[in-house]
């Protein structure tokens, strides 16, 4: 009977834990991401740092769908991060800093409704910016001739890796992904214009893969 009795105390001490346990987890779920009329969208978390911020896309889970946004784990709801174009408001969140003030990186449409590589900037870990880190040997008219862009992970000291669509006007049939870092600029990383690579993780080191 005592064997019995304290097997069950065991087993309810046992639920009581795990029920604590369970709801002292953030809870990060599509169910943050309410739009102004009451519904739910889809949403993708794509990264968390340090503090538990998480940032990433919600309203679609295609690649020119949805609207970047970062959450902190203290708030109910997740923020919509500035949009580059009002008109095309479509954009990402990629990767979060481990910072007082941390810079998000990913990508954004902008006028003539290329995906490019953006940068979100904050003083006070709060307000976001959003300005476009596209610019040569990438973009219209460079010699890449593409202006699809992505930024896809930056690390603690500001150095940002991402990947380019290459194209040629008049190469039909031409289509190649370079690999880039940006630290002041954009770099190419492909010695070969007729390779392909992707860049989608830096480390503090500045070690790329």
């Amino acid at each position: 009977m005592g064997g019995r009795f304290l097997g069950r105390l065991i087993g309810v001490w046992c639920l009581v834990l795990i029920s604590c346990l369970a709801s002292a987890q953030p809870r990060f779920s599509q169910q943050i991401i309410v739009n102004a009329d009451g519904t739910v969208s889809d949403a993708v978390a794509r990264d968390v740092n340090n503090d538990n911020i998480v940032v990433g896309k919600f309203g679609g889970t295609g690649d020119g769908t949805g609207k970047a946004f970062i959450w902190r784990n203290y708030s109910p709801y997740a923020l919509a991060m500035p949009v580059l174009n009002t008109s095309n408001p479509v954009s990402q969140a990629y990767a979060i800093q481990n910072a007082a003030n941390p810079t998000v990186v990913g990508n954004a449409s902008n006028g003539s409704g290329a995906l490019i590589p953006v940068r979100y900037t904050t003083a006070d870990g709060v307000n976001y910016a959003v300005s476009s880190l596209l610019q040569a040997p990438f973009g219209a008219g460079g010699p890449t001739g593409s202006e699809s862009c992505r930024a896809t992970d930056i690390n603690d000291s500001g150095t940002i890796v991402g990947f380019a669509f290459v194209t040629r006007t008049g190469v039909p049939g031409f289509n190649k992904v370079h690999a880039f870092r940006y630290v002041g600029g954009m770099i190419d990383l492909l010695a070969s214009e007729s390779a392909n690579s992707r860049a989608t993780a830096v480390n503090n080191g500045g070690r790329i893969c």
